[in-house]
């Protein structure tokens, strides 16, 4: 008996075609499914920071003056 791995979405959600077009060029991309992979890798780097935020860590930006900036992602 051979066990077959269905490949379905979480969750379904409807983006507009601005945002689409912004997915889409940064994956260098004209077709969504390739964009997916850079997507994943996106959202994958925001959870990390999010989670580093939470632990207590500190994002600074600084400016051409070298003045510091706290970073917050939201």
């Amino acid at each position: 008996m051979s066990t077959i791995k269905k490949t379905t979405a979480d969750r379904r959600v409807r983006i507009t075609p601005e945002l689409e077009n912004k997915i889409l060029k940064l994956a260098n991309t004209d077709k969504f499914s390739e964009a997916l992979s850079t997507l994943e890798q996106a959202v994958n780097m925001y959870q990390m920071l999010m989670d580093a935020q939470k632990s207590g860590s500190k994002f600074y930006e600084i400016d051409p003056n070298g003045e510091k900036y706290i970073v917050r992602f939201i």
